[in-house]
């Protein structure tokens, strides 16, 4: 005889009662660390909720999921605006790692260089694929020989 699932095993409802207010208690503490730290496996640990209970919450409560996943994404703005805070403290303070990775990525000056190395003519492409590079060369400025 297989057995059930601890939410298919019959109780009376106090008892039931007991166990929702306690499953509800354990998700919000999971939401509230989650939103804090978006680690899932730190989150277990602290929470003291096993992965296979979070994942099966997950899959039978559709609000929890969406608050979960919410939380998780609040958390990492957090962290991305710290580590950005912490970026602009490099910065003001002349750390020469964080200047370049700032201007690499917001001056186009500074950013990533494609070089055009080979002739549209010697790339054996078709017609229509090479009026396409054409194209798209001219979009960013260069011609075919990567000027």
């Amino acid at each position: 005889m297989p057995q059930k699932r601890k939410s298919e095993i019959r109780l009376g409802d106090r008892a039931r009662d007991v166990i929702d207010r306690r499953i509800a208690k354990d998700k919000s503490r999971l939401i509230a660390q989650l939103k804090k730290n978006p680690s899932i496996h730190l989150t277990f640990e602290k929470i003291g909720i096993g992965r296979r209970t979070y994942y099966l919450w997950r899959q039978e409560d559709r609000t929890f999921a969406s608050c979960a996943a919410e939380a998780i994404r609040a958390a990492i703005e957090l962290r991305n605006d710290f580590a950005e805070s912490k970026l602009l403290v490099g910065i003001r303070n002349g750390d020469m790692r964080a200047i370049k990775f700032w201007l690499g990525h917001h001056h186009s000056a500074y950013g990533a260089k494609v070089k055009v190395e080979r002739t549209i003519k010697e790339s054996g492409l078709t017609p229509e694929q090479e009026a396409q590079i054409r194209k798209a060369l001219r979009l960013v400025g260069m011609d075919e020989t990567g000027n």
